[in-house]
């Protein structure tokens, strides 16, 4: 061999080499991916309520037996007519929740429990989001638990009298779930 192709294959494996060490240095290491943590029945209330969120359509659409209604003309639709996010959604005991979904036609409350991994539905109430003092506090007493501390999250409200929205659900004092409250009692 020349020394001319000896100078090129050297050329040639120092570039190699050099390229396998400034990318094994310059680029970023990727962690191996760890499971997300699935909360138990007696974590806390914002833990259950993200873990509800991000799995809305594979933990509650896939067990819920009754699909949004809508008004809009059938060519319209999709082919999976979803549920929202809920509106509403009250924790009532150890894994426990009041879940108040609407389309435009229709508003349900929807009583889940969390088992294991899976929020499964104990009740579903049609047309009906927000029950009297009493209903309401015969549900929590049914599913719920006397000592729970009670937490409601809710995307919008009156308060003053003024319509209040927000982005996403928050943490709120007022119980959205009691008609007592719209009623302005």
């Amino acid at each position: 061999m020349n020394r001319s192709k000896i100078a090129l294959i050297v050329a040639l494996v120092v570039l190699a080499v050099g390229y396998v060490i400034w990318n094994g240095v310059t680029q970023p290491k990727i962690a191996p991916l760890t499971p997300e943590p699935i909360p138990t029945a007696s974590s806390p209330a914002p833990d259950l309520l993200v873990y509800l969120i991000k799995r809305w359509p594979t933990i509650f659409e896939a067990s819920l037996p009754i699909r949004p209604i809508y008004t809009v003309a059938a060519r319209d639709l999709p082919k999976y007519m979803a549920w929202n996010l809920p509106t509403a959604v009250q924790f009532i005991g150890n894994g426990i929740t009041l879940v108040r979904i609407e389309d435009d036609t229709s508003v349900y409350t929807v009583v889940l429990r969390l088992n294991a991994d899976r929020f499964t539905v104990a009740e579903i109430f049609k047309g009906v989001g927000s029950f009297s003092a009493a209903a309401w506090q015969t549900l929590v007493t049914k599913y719920g638990a006397g000592t729970y501390p009670i937490t409601t999250y809710t995307t919008s409200l009156i308060r003053e009298g003024r319509v209040v929205a927000f982005d996403q659900l928050t943490l709120v004092p007022e119980n959205v779930f009691d008609t007592n409250y719209w009623n302005g009692n």
